[in-house]
């Protein structure tokens, strides 16, 4: 086989030269746009370094990198399109496989007739290959073999060539090295990538947090020495306080803004606790121990005073506060429970809201009270207002000096009183009420039992009084008391005592209704006849109880009143004296 006569180049080699030519001449302008893109291109350099793997998708990829290279895309892929037209290989190829030739012809394909033809060549050198009978291969003008590989089975056509001298040259304008191939040859690419975005993030882990080491907050200055950039952190080795702060062991200092100030803490750092310590135990900072708490190690205001509990105070030196806003105002006082107060000195309130105001008064029992000194009040309500007294059971109320008042509701007010049960009350000084509702309201009198009122002055109403067994009375009634009167209405000073009437004519003694002298129930009134003229009573309004009483006693005869009821009485009388 021999060459075309003419030295006629292929006509489509012809087309394909003019348009390498062109590519080359589009890229010398596109050169400074490459080069400003080379990281991009870098990224994608396998793909393009390997044009032999896919001439298409070695453009498809370059497509991706920038909008730049859309232009250089374009013009590669025109090329890369005109030369993979051809549906065929040169590899495997056999003489009986090109028809029409004669040794070393050169050829062109003819898309008609569907097979590689002789042509007549241009003249010049170029990529015009030649057939090589018995050797199977395929040869250029210029000497040099360019040998095809096999066809990918899935996509007939040139596959995966050997670049052709000018496609060789024209790709070495996409500036990239063979080293710098070798390195993308370990990226992988599976999706479209943004790179305005990755530069974007890029800059944001600048300005992340970064640790620089430890800081001694006992220096009394921000570390950095203000140059400190914003986000650089720093652990508290050393606690201490700077610029009013104050950071422990274990804390984070972060700088907040570029340059951040080494003297203001203010809009320059953000303090981050990360201690795992407790910090403060009612005022105790470090590690507190629970003997520093049950012995007394939680500080309250006074000298060795303990607080336990929100808002609670002891503001009392050696004072004692235990219980939400519980106060221990006083010197060496206790306050126990929710809004317990003890403002006295040597004071004790235990309980919510017990009080005890008075110095070394004691309130114990929900709303327990005492104002008066040495006052003691225990029980729900209970009350103890007078010095030195005592108020036991739920609403009881000793407001007196000295007054005690014991059970439900029992009151004693008059200074020395003492009532005992419910809602026993003594209104009088040194008056004593006990049993329910008993009531003494004269001085010095006692009322013992259910109701009963002991009204008189110095004297004892007892309700009701059963004696088991012998009774020994010593004293008894009052004093005789000798009267010469005619007529005689009954006072309280009667009560009680044995009155003489020795006048020779008959003397006139009234009972008095209740209404004009409240005398007590039970009380008694002995008449003694010592005169001639004997005695007889006046009991207008009054009922005398028995059938026939005998209202009339004569010289030395003695007769016994005792009032009953409200105006209710009975006479023991007529007898001799």
């Amino acid at each position: 086989m021999s060459w075309l006569p003419g030295g006629v180049e292929d006509p489509q080699t012809v087309v394909n030269t003019a348009d390498i030519a062109t590519l080359e001449a589009e890229q010398t302008t596109q050169d400074s746009a490459i080069s400003t893109n080379a990281s991009g291109v870098s990224t994608n350099a396998t793909t393009v370094f390997n044009l032999g793997t896919d001439v298409a998708g070695h453009h498809s990829r370059l497509a991706t990198i920038d909008s730049d290279q859309v232009t250089q895309d374009s013009a590669i892929s025109a090329n890369t399109s005109a030369i993979a037209a051809k549906p065929e290989t040169f590899a495997g190829l056999t003489d009986t496989d090109v028809t029409g030739v004669s040794d070393q012809d050169q050829l062109k394909w003819d898309g008609t007739a569907g097979d590689w033809v002789a042509f007549t060549p241009v003249s010049g050198p170029g990529s015009n290959l030649s057939w090589t009978a018995g050797t199977s291969t395929v040869a250029s003008d210029t000497g040099t073999d360019a040998v095809l590989s096999a066809v990918d089975a899935t996509n007939p056509g040139l596959a995966t060539p050997q670049m052709l001298t000018d496609i060789s040259a024209n790709t070495a304008k996409t500036g990239i090295t063979s080293g710098e191939s070798a390195k993308l040859a370990h990226l992988t690419v599976t999706q479209a990538v943004d790179l305005d975005s990755i530069e974007t993030r890029v800059n944001e882990l600048d300005a992340s947090v970064v640790l620089m080491g430890t800081w001694d907050a006992s220096a009394g200055t921000f570390p950095g020495s203000g140059s400190a950039s914003s986000g650089q952190s720093w652990i508290v080795s050393v606690a201490g306080t700077v610029d009013g702060v104050a950071f422990v062991v274990n804390d984070r200092l972060l700088a907040i803004v570029d340059p951040a100030s080494a003297s203001t803490y203010a809009a320059n750092w953000h303090k981050l606790d990360y201690t795992d310590q407790v910090l403060s135990v009612g005022g105790l900072t470090g590690a507190v121990s629970d003997v520093d708490v049950v012995s007394g190690g939680v500080a309250g205001a006074g000298t060795e005073s303990v607080v336990i509990g929100p808002s609670a105070s002891s503001a009392g030196d050696y004072s004692a506060a235990v219980g939400r806003s519980a106060s221990g105002a006083g010197i060496a006082s206790s306050a126990y429970g929710y809004s317990a107060s003890a403002g006295g000195d040597y004071s004790s309130a235990v309980g919510r809201l017990a009080s005890a105001a008075g110095a070394q008064a004691v309130a114990v029992g929900s709303n327990s009270s005492t104002a008066g000194q040495q006052g003691v009040a225990i029980g729900y309500l209970s009350n103890a207002a007078g010095y030195i007294s005592v108020a036991l059971g739920r609403n009881t109320s000793s407001t007196g000096n000295y007054d005690i008042s014991v059970g439900y509701l029992s009151s004693s007010t008059g200074g020395q009183g003492i009532a005992i049960g419910r809602q026993a009350s003594t209104t009088a000084a040194n008056a004593t009420a006990v049993g329910y509702l008993a009531e003494a309201t004269a001085s010095g009198a006692v009322a013992i039992g259910t109701s009963v009122v002991a009204a008189t002055a110095d004297t004892v109403s007892v309700n009701n009084l059963e004696v088991q067994g012998s009774m020994n009375v010593v004293g008894g009634f009052e004093p005789a008391d000798t009267r010469t009167w005619h007529t005689r209405t009954l006072v309280p000073d009667d009560a009680n005592r044995t009155t003489m009437f020795s006048n020779s004519a008959l003397t006139t003694v009234t009972i008095p209704l209740n209404s004009a002298e409240p005398f007590a129930i039970g009380a008694q009134f002995a008449i003694h006849s010592t005169g001639a003229g004997g005695v007889t009573l006046s009991t207008t309004g009054i009922t005398i109880n028995g059938s026939s009483p005998n209202t009339t006693i004569a010289q030395n005869e003695v007769m016994v009143l005792e009032k009953t009821g409200t105006d209710t009485w009975s006479v023991y009388g007529g007898t001799s004296a």
